[in-house]
């Protein structure tokens, strides 16, 4: 048998397997394709008919200066078709985009070119976000006191609209809804308490649960900020729109995770060897690792996971010194005595390593079949490296007697669910 998996290069991509393993896989369910036009209709009656919200035009009433909030490049929404609908419906409007980056590294001109277009990015203000060189609106704190510090660019507009997908996140449950605003225009201390917190939790408890401790603090922080309303999309494996929701933060984006779990959630049965790709989140290791979540319930005890990933800017543009000096390897009471202690500087760094760590200690071992990472960048974070996807699977079967081997396609947006 050969596995294929979603990359150009049949190094990181193909290997053969006997026809006597027993091998499944796993990727999203396909939708019908949309023309731009049926996409765009179908958005404007969703906005004309919101969920639990008035309509956008009685919204935007009086109001001339919106503000959208677009997620980056490591995020695939189509935001052009979303972004054009506005501006056929509102022509009198100035729209503004400021792009959610959170901690990420800033977009180049080609990409953000490439994510909005000339014919958008001439109709547009475009700004970034700047999580260090931001000024900072105060909105006090939530109820369990974590700050609200919102990009004080948000003063200037009469309107916030939020925009982008839903898929399973091992932060959040899911992306998308308020989380464009915490963490995409938050400062660091804000994103810090929310990430950090959810490094408590295992990823069963809150990868694909949308109502979670983590997301009521989003929550609450998008709603004292400001943000009524959310135009958001769930699409399918090969990023085609399978559908909008749009209206209230909160109850448009329960709607959303529900249809995500059709689309992303599989049944799985854990088996000994996994073969998982980061796709589409492949630009580092910090991204990468979304692969290593979905898989965590995919692997036995005592299993193996294949991660495969191209990873051309390394492991973190962000963190990435400090995350090769710690790796994987530590455990949440390890990493919350170098948090709290101060030899981790920061607590989106420290939750990361918690949440990509927790594979570490079921797995027996994590290889990785990846061009854009060194055997030694590897073996500090506590992952053996591999030249090719054919060399681990080899590799791989040799240390198990009759294994099961699960292939995830689109690892990164996957919900594996447990019978």
């Amino acid at each position: 048998m050969k596995i294929k998996m979603s990359y150009d290069d049949p190094k990181i991509s193909e290997a053969i397997i006997s026809n006597d393993v027993i091998l499944k896989e796993y990727e999203p369910k396909q939708a019908s394709p949309m023309t731009e036009k049926e996409l765009k209709n179908k958005l404007k009656n969703k906005l004309e008919k919101p969920i639990f919200a008035n309509s956008l035009k009685s919204e935007l009433e009086n109001k001339k200066e919106i503000l959208l909030l677009s997620d980056d490049n490591t995020r695939t929404t189509n935001v052009k078709i979303i972004i054009d609908t506005l501006i056929e419906l509102f022509p009198e409007k100035n729209f503004s985009i400021i792009v959610c980056l959170g901690t990420h590294r800033k977009m180049k001109d080609e990409e953000i070119e490439k994510k909005f277009g000339k014919k958008i990015i001439d109709r547009c203000k475009i700004f970034q976000h700047d999580w260090i060189k931001a000024t900072y609106h105060d909105f006090g704190t939530t109820n369990s006191g974590i700050p609200v510090l919102i990009n004080d660019i948000i003063d200037n507009y009469d309107y916030i609209i939020g925009t982008g997908q839903v898929v399973p996140h091992r932060c959040t449950g899911f992306s998308g809804g308020t989380k464009i605003m915490q963490p995409g225009i938050s400062a660091g201390k804000t994103t810090e308490a929310t990430h950090w917190l959810s490094a408590k939790y295992k990823v069963n408890d809150i990868m694909g649960i949308r109502d979670n401790p983590i997301r009521k603090e989003l929550d609450e922080i998008g709603i004292k900020a400001g943000l009524k309303f959310i135009i958001n999309v769930v699409q399918d494996n090969h990023h085609q729109i399978v559908d909008f929701f749009c209206g209230d933060s909160v109850e448009a984006h329960r709607a959303a995770a529900e249809k995500t779990k059709e689309i992303f959630g599989f049944k799985v049965e854990p088996a000994e060897i996994v073969i998982s790709e980061s796709h589409p989140a492949d630009i580092e290791l910090w991204q990468a690792s979304k692969g290593i979540y979905s898989a965590v319930a995919a692997v036995k005890p005592g299993g193996t996971l294949i991660l495969v990933t191209p990873c051309p800017e390394g492991i973190s543009k962000t963190f990435g010194k400090e995350l090769l000096k710690y790796g994987y390897k530590n455990t949440y009471e390890e990493i919350k005595k170098l948090f709290e202690s101060g030899k981790i500087s920061n607590g989106i760094l420290a939750a990361h390593i918690v949440h990509a760590g927790e594979i570490l200690f079921k797995a027996r071992k994590v290889l990785v079949v990846s061009p854009g990472l060194t055997e030694i960048e590897c073996k500090k974070m506590g992952l053996e490296k591999a030249e090719s996807l054919q060399e681990a699977v080899d590799k791989s079967l040799k240390e198990y007697s009759n294994p099961r081997v699960s292939v995830m396609k689109f690892a990164a947006d996957l919900l594996p669910i447990l019978d």
